[in-house]
């Protein structure tokens, strides 16, 4: 068919391969003329083929058995087609001389093919190599060939099968069963079952098939889901970029207003520093006066007993300024001390300080109230005072100022943000709020703030 142009009853790919010559053994040319039975018909077309395949042998070098296919075109090569190899005479016989044709055909080197009822070729077939067993599948119930071509599965006769089908009594079908040879049985037995088995094989050949076209399915479907994931994880990866860069912006904002008001408490400071200065100026500028109006020097009086020395909570007079107030720590190191005079705290030497007694002279009294201090106008302090993102250590020094800052600037209440955070910011500013005494009370910020903003009263001036 291939070498005619023909199209050829295969699954593609299909290779084919050009032969030079094609033996053909088909059909029942018995001749009663010739005296030639069946058996003799056929025998001497074969005894034909075989002479003339050894007049031209092809050899080993240019045939490929086991791939039945052709290696050179030095020599052309030859097909060779048997029908029924070896019937029409004894069974036993026949077969015997279809095993040594079929052994001549290999060791030629030729691509045959030859039909069969034998279970002894079948048998020989199966054990031995260059030769392979092959059969068209037979529908039982139908007594119609399918036309699926089984290769290496040899083909059953079926003879009692399509006898009982055809209507043959079934005494005698058992009859023919009971006197079939043993091994013959047994081979016919094992065909049977292999025949269910590679059904069976085929069955679940096509079922693992259906199972990787679902799989195959289900793996498209998870890549799909796998890409749009990828895609959600990358859009929710720029969002998060996009808010933590929001919150830089933010919190560089933040830092801006507390450059700010880094700023005012940085001038508030310079405020009370020359508040300080003039301070000292003005006392200055009053012992001078206090010098020059002070009556001649009389004889000292006797030596009075020694005084205690100065304790914390003593109230004293400050001659420095001419005011009174009271110890709110020593520094015997420095020889210093911190005094509270109303609203204002300040540092001075404690040979500026003396302890006020009851039984003051109503003279000096009216002397220290006609005195009067030079000082600055209280600057503009805002009521907020931002406190985010400090650490602990500097809270004391720079709540105070703004303390003294507010308290100068006649503010009753100020707000002081810390954040909630962990709370230690909160603790600390609330702790030093506790013994401040500028402080009068103070509470959270309740809707405005909650714990993240504190209240602090301050007292009256």
């Amino acid at each position: 068919m291939a070498q005619a142009g023909l199209h050829i009853p295969a699954d593609a790919p299909a290779r084919l391969p050009v032969f030079g010559h094609v033996f053909a053994d088909i059909g029942d040319e018995q001749s009663i003329e010739q005296s030639l039975s069946t058996f003799s018909s056929h025998m001497s077309n074969i005894i034909r083929v075989l002479g003339a395949l050894e007049a031209s042998p092809l050899g080993d070098d240019i045939w490929d058995a086991d791939r039945y296919e052709l290696l050179s075109a030095d020599r052309p090569a030859a097909l060779v087609l048997f029908d029924e190899l070896g019937a029409g005479t004894d069974p036993v016989e026949g077969a015997a001389l279809a095993r040594a044709i079929v052994e001549r055909l290999l060791n030629l080197g030729v691509l045959g093919i030859a039909t069969t009822h034998y279970a002894e070729l079948k048998a020989f077939a199966y054990n031995t190599a260059g030769v392979q067993n092959a059969s068209v599948e037979f529908d039982l119930e139908t007594l119609a060939p399918t036309y699926r071509l089984s290769i290496g599965l040899p083909g059953r006769s079926n003879a009692l099968a399509i006898a009982r089908r055809l209507g043959l009594a079934e005494d005698l079908v058992e009859r023919a069963r009971s006197t079939i040879d043993r091994n013959d049985a047994a081979v016919e037995d094992l065909l049977a079952g292999i025949h269910r088995e590679r059904e069976e094989v085929q069955a679940a050949l096509q079922r693992s098939e259906e199972l990787r076209a679902d799989a195959e399915k289900y793996r498209d479907r998870l890549e799909q889901e796998l890409r749009e994931f990828q895609e959600r994880r990358e859009a929710e990866e720029l969002a998060a970029r996009e808010e933590l860069e929001q919150e830089l912006r933010d919190l560089r904002a933040q830092l801006r207003r507390m450059r700010d008001d880094f700023r005012s408490v940085s001038i508030s400071r310079q405020w009370l520093e020359e508040a300080e200065q003039r301070i000292a100026a003005g006392s200055a500028e009053l012992k001078e006066q206090a010098v020059r109006k002070a009556p001649p020097a009389k004889p000292a009086p006797p030596a009075a007993p020694a005084e205690r020395s100065l304790q914390v909570g003593d109230t004293v007079h400050v001659r420095s300024v001419n005011l009174s107030g009271e110890i709110m720590s020593i520094d015997p190191d420095d020889n210093q001390a911190q005094v509270q005079v109303g609203g204002f705290r300040m540092t001075v030497d404690l040979r500026e300080l003396s302890r006020e007694k009851n039984d003051k002279k109503p003279e000096q009294r009216e002397y220290r109230t006609q005195r009067s201090v030079s000082v600055p106008t209280a600057p503009d302090v805002s009521m907020t005072f931002d406190m985010r993102g400090w650490r602990v250590s500097e809270v004391g020094d720079r709540l105070d100022r703004y303390l003294n800052d507010a308290y100068l600037a006649g503010l009753h209440q100020v707000r002081l943000l810390h954040g909630k955070g962990t709370g230690a910011l909160r603790q600390v500013v609330r702790e030093a709020l506790q013994s401040h005494p500028l402080v009068n009370s103070f509470t959270s910020g309740g809707r405005d703030g909650g714990d993240g903003v504190t209240v602090a009263n301050l007292v009256e001036r």
